[in-house]
Parts: C-alpha cells; sequence; structure tokens
C-alpha cells in the first residue's frame, strides 16, 4: 500500500469496498491494442509459482494503478493473498481476479474518467507533506 500511495497527497490509493485487482487492472486499459500488456500482466501476476514470484508481480502492477492514480482495496487483496497462501487457494483468487476483471464496464461517457479516489482531508495531506519533509 505505500507504494500505491507514495508520493500522492490528494487522493487516498486505498477504498474500503473499492475495486478489486481485476477491476483496477481493467479500468487501467485504454480498450486499444496496447491493452494486451496490462492484462497479461494481470494473468502473470495470477500464474505464479510461489508465493514470492506473486509478489513481485503484484509489485509491478501497483506502481501501474500508482501512475494512473487507480485506487485498490487493499483489505479485499489481503484477504485475497492469505487465502492463496491455502490449499486450493490460488484457484479461488485467479477466479476473483478474472470475474472482477471481466465485470468492469467503464463508465457511459467515454470522456468522463471514473474517479473512485477520495480526495484526503486537508489535514491529511498536510500531516503527510509535514511527514516528507522530516
Amino acid at each position: 500500500m505505500a507504494l500505491h500511495q507514495q508520493s500522492n497527497r490528494t487522493k487516498r490509493m486505498h477504498v474500503a469496498d473499492g475495486a478489486s485487482l481485476g477491476t483496477a487492472v481493467r479500468r487501467l486499459m485504454s480498450g486499444s491494442d496496447s491493452d494486451e500488456p496490462i492484462r497479461k500482466r494481470l494473468l502473470r501476476a495470477g500464474t505464479a509459482t510461489s508465493f514470492d514470484v506473486l509478489g513481485q508481480r503484484l509489485r509491478e502492477l501497483v506502481v501501474l494503478l500508482r501512475t494512473a492514480e487507480i485506487p485498490l482495496d487493499y483489505g479485499l487483496l489481503a484477504e485475497q493473498l492469505d487465502r492463496w497462501q491455502k490449499p486450493g487457494g490460488p484457484s479461488l483468487v485467479r477466479q476473483a481476479w478474472g470475474r472482477s476483471f471481466h465485470a468492469y464496464r467503464p463508465p457511459a461517457d467515454p470522456g468522463q474518467q471514473q474517479d473512485d479516489a477520495p480526495e484526503l482531508p486537508e489535514s491529511d495531506a498536510l500531516a503527510n507533506q509535514t511527514k516528507d519533509q522530516t
């Protein structure tokens, strides 16, 4: 989460009851042929052969989400990572990511970007600036 929030003082990148990983990754895609590498990154995360490899691949996705300022429900991701480590867990988590990826529908107005990242209260934004300066 810290990597995702890093350097962003205006929007929260964790949204409780917000976007799952599949939905967030789908929001990165513009609908063009250049989307295939993004989709492949999600597939690579889902087919990770170890928990360490999964962590590396999720980090790559989080960097892309940070750049695009797309928030993620980190509570849900933590639950999914816990489930991943149990028997049969990887398959269940992959299914959840795939379903949320394919269920996402962009906003009706193509010129309107869906923005569900809440603004940080001014006091939080100032606190983050103060922390960064110390």
